[in-house]
């Protein structure tokens, strides 16, 4: 009888022992994963703040021939690099953050897009003629309207920056209402408004 009840009691401290590690060690992952995905929106955020930014440089129609290029290409570089973080996220970090092209297809449009097939369209490159006319200030409106509207959803007061609180699930349906946009309809909402 002493050899079951000493077996027992081995057993059910080995299991004690497991479970407790395998806890440990979930909780972990779980921890690394949450900071992974802080460090995810904390970037997004200021990439997406620094993106507006490059917008209101040229909202602001003061720039002129190689100013206005150079300001294009900031605001390319920044958009492209909102777009990488995005793309990074949902390729390393979870296939829940919505792959959104917005930012590849807003860059798309300062250098001139032609499109065709359904709706077709061309928009000439922003600096053509080495000013921004209305409707290029129209074009950049829209776009930061985009942006703008994703920033907001994402601030939270008590931080002044990204809410630290939103879920996977809740940034996929930020990005879904407010990003989720392709050449067409930047076009027509900038061109085209109801």
């Amino acid at each position: 009888m002493k050899n079951p009840k000493k077996f027992l009691t081995y057993l059910i401290s080995i299991m004690t022992i497991t479970l407790c590690v395998s806890s440990y060690l979930y909780f972990k992952e779980y921890k690394e994963e949450q900071r992974q995905f802080d460090l995810f929106l904390n970037h997004f955020y200021h990439s997406l703040d620094m993106s507006i930014k490059k917008v209101d440089t040229l909202l602001e129609g003061k720039l002129e021939d190689e100013e206005l290029n150079d300001a294009i290409g900031r605001l390319e570089n920044e958009l492209l690099k909102t777009n990488t973080i995005v793309d990074n996220g949902y390729s390393f970090l979870s296939h829940d953050i919505y792959p959104t092209r917005f930012f590849r297809e807003a860059s798309n449009f300062l250098y001139g897009y032609k499109m065709s097939g359904d709706v077709s369209f061309y928009v000439p490159p922003l600096s053509e003629d080495g000013q921004l006319d209305e409707e290029e200030l129209t074009l950049l409106q829209t776009l930061k309207g985009y942006m703008v509207d994703t920033k907001n959803a994402l601030y939270s007061s008590k931080t002044n920056q990204e809410n630290p609180n939103i879920t996977m699930s809740e940034l996929k349906e930020i990005i879904i209402t407010h990003i989720n946009k392709d050449s067409t309809d930047i076009y027509q909402d900038a061109y085209q408004p109801d």
